[in-house]
C-alpha cells in the first residue's frame, strides 16, 4: 500500500471544495483554445488569444462562439480532466518523496497522540473535542483548498499551453512549462502545509469519531 493510498483520502476530503469553480475556468480556457486554434491569427496560440477582441468572445452570432463546434467542448472538458490527472499524479509523486525522504510517518504518529485520548474518555467530552478540532480545521482548510485549487487550474493551464504548442510555436511551450513549475511548486507547499498543520489534528478527528486513522504499517 503506498503513502497516497493511507493518507490520499484524507488529504483530498480537505483540499476538495464542493463547488470546483476553478475547473469551469480551466474548461473555458481549454474551449477557448481549441476554437482559437481554427482562427489562428498568430503563430503563438497564446498570442491569438490574447489578440481576440472581447467583443468576439461575447457574441454568439457573430463571434467566436458562433463558430464553435462540438469538438470544442468536447477538448475543453478534456483539458480539465488532464489538468485534474496531472495535479494528482503530482500529488501522489510528492508524497511518495516526501515519505521516503522525510520523517513522514514519525511526524504524523506525533501530531495524532497529542493531546492524549483517554479510552474512557465520557460522549460528551468526545463531542466537545470533534467541535473544537472543526474549529481549528476551518481556517487550514480554507488555506488548503484555495492552495490545491491554483495548484490545478494553473496545472490544467499549463498542460493546455504545451498542447497548443504543437499547433502554436517554442513561447507556447515556454509558458507552459512555467506555469507546470508553479504549479508543481504550489502542489509540493500544499502538501508541506497539510502535514504540518492539517494531518494531526484530522488524525485525532478520525479517532475520536472511531474512525481507522492512516497508519504506517504495510506501507512502503
Amino acid at each position: 500500500m503506498s503513502v497516497w493510498d493511507s493518507i490520499g483520502t484524507t488529504y483530498v476530503e480537505a483540499a476538495t471544495s464542493t463547488l470546483p469553480l476553478h475547473r469551469a475556468a480551466v474548461f473555458a480556457v481549454g474551449f477557448v483554445c481549441s476554437v482559437s486554434v481554427n482562427q489562428q491569427t498568430h503563430l503563438s496560440i497564446i498570442e491569438t488569444i490574447a489578440s481576440i477582441p472581447v467583443s468576439e468572445l461575447t457574441s454568439f452570432s457573430n463571434g467566436l462562439l458562433g463558430k464553435a463546434v462540438l469538438a470544442d467542448v468536447l477538448i475543453g472538458i478534456s483539458l480539465t480532466l488532464i489538468g485534474w490527472i496531472f495535479s494528482r499524479l503530482v500529488l501522489r509523486t510528492i508524497f511518495a518523496l516526501a515519505a521516503r525522504s522525510t520523517d513522514l510517518w514519525e511526524r504524523m504518529q506525533i501530531s495524532g497522540t497529542t493531546p492524549h485520548i483517554h479510552p474512557l474518555q465520557s460522549l460528551s467530552e468526545r463531542q466537545t473535542a470533534l467541535e473544537f478540532i472543526d474549529r481549528s480545521l476551518s481556517e487550514p482548510r480554507a488555506r488548503l483548498r484555495s492552495l490545491c485549487a491554483t495548484a490545478e487550474l494553473l496545472g490544467g493551464l499549463g498542460v493546455g499551453c504545451l498542447i497548443a504548442a504543437f499547433w502554436g510555436n517554442i513561447l507556447d511551450g515556454i509558458l507552459g512549462v512555467a506555469i507546470c513549475s508553479i504549479a508543481v511548486g504550489l502542489q509540493v507547499s500544499a502538501v508541506q502545509f497539510f502535514i504540518a498543520d492539517y494531518l494531526g489534528p484530522a488524525m485525532l478527528k478520525a479517532k475520536l469519531q472511531g474512525r481507522k486513522a492512516p497508519e504506517p504499517s504495510g506501507v512502503v
